[in-house]
């Protein structure tokens, strides 16, 4: 009992200096101001703002996702008697159905731009632009003539 009530204290305190880097880094100070200030060393200071920096961008994330979703259900809502005229041949329908549907795409990221480069299935870069002539080819004509693409 009196171990978790001391881990508990400890947590408390860091919570509570964690909360102090943060509001002290958000004022400007350098890491190392910080620490003097707070009693702690720069890297421990440096470490609990990154674990508030984390816990924010979870929390925000969280509540992004919560939104994405109720946007999703919204223009579902809008799109399910959309879509019904539609098939029937309302074009009005037709393009209110569209502008929901691109609507969805935009808020699910199915109209991102796909990455075009020159990689391999894994992602890594792939050699390309650079052909070596052989020195026995004499020239780079003669080489394209004979291993160059036909045609």
């Amino acid at each position: 009992m009196r171990s978790t009530t001391r881990q508990s204290a400890e947590q408390a305190k860091r919570e509570d200096l964690t909360s102090k880097v943060f509001e002290f880094r958000k004022l400007g100070f350098d890491f190392r101001t910080i620490a003097n200030n707070l009693g702690i060393s720069p890297s421990t200071a440096h470490k609990y703002f990154n674990t508030e920096i984390k816990r924010i961008q979870k929390e925000n994330g969280d509540t992004a996702k919560q939104y994405q979703a109720l946007q999703l259900r919204r223009l579902e809502t809008i799109l399910r008697p959309a879509m019904t005229e539609a098939v029937k041949g309302n074009l009005k329908a037709v393009e209110a159905s569209r502008r929901v549907l691109d609507s969805i795409s935009r808020l699910t990221g199915a109209d991102a731009p796909t990455k075009i480069a020159p990689t391999t299935p894994d992602g890594e870069e792939s050699v390309g632009g650079i052909v070596v002539v052989p020195a026995t080819a004499g020239s780079v004509d003669e080489w394209l003539k004979e291993f160059g693409p036909k045609g």
